[in-house]
């Protein structure tokens, strides 16, 4: 089984996304940058958005509800910043995991600011770990 440790997935990401999407880059210094790599950077909730995206959620429904549970006001995002937290969703199955396939639009069911996400597929398992902090969040599911 293939192993990804935090340190590397967290690099890849500050060293190539926006290489591979430039259109971002206007982006890359900002809170939203920030409270992004903050949310990837907790195994537990990154964990979280591999196995919603492995049983049918779109990563980008997942990441922004997570966004909005850690008190960054998701509804408060302009279209173009969704976007990008779609296209750092992209980069991150695609490039860091190396998913193979991808399903466009497709519904994001519950309370969401997305309506609509990408879906990834055609991987094998794999496991992430590392250093983050990881806890038991079942306290704030009530």
């Amino acid at each position: 089984m293939e192993r990804y440790p935090m340190e590397r997935i967290l690099s890849k990401i500050r060293e190539d996304f926006i290489k591979i999407y430039p259109a971002v880059s206007d982006l890359a210094d900002t809170p939203l940058s920030a409270h992004c790599m903050e949310i990837i950077g907790n195994v537990f909730y990154l964990r979280i958005i591999v196995e919603g995206n492995d049983h049918g959620i779109p990563p980008a429904g997942t990441f922004l509800g997570l966004y909005a549970g850690s008190g960054f006001g998701a509804e408060e995002l302009t279209d173009r910043e969704k976007r990008c937290v779609g296209a750092l969703m992209a980069f991150l199955f695609k490039e860091v995991f190396g998913y193979k396939g991808q399903q466009d639009n497709v519904p994001v069911k519950g309370p969401s600011v997305v309506r609509t996400a990408a879906l990834y597929d055609d991987k094998e398992e794999f496991e992430i770990h590392g250093d983050a902090i990881e806890k038991d969040h079942s306290e704030q599911r009530g």
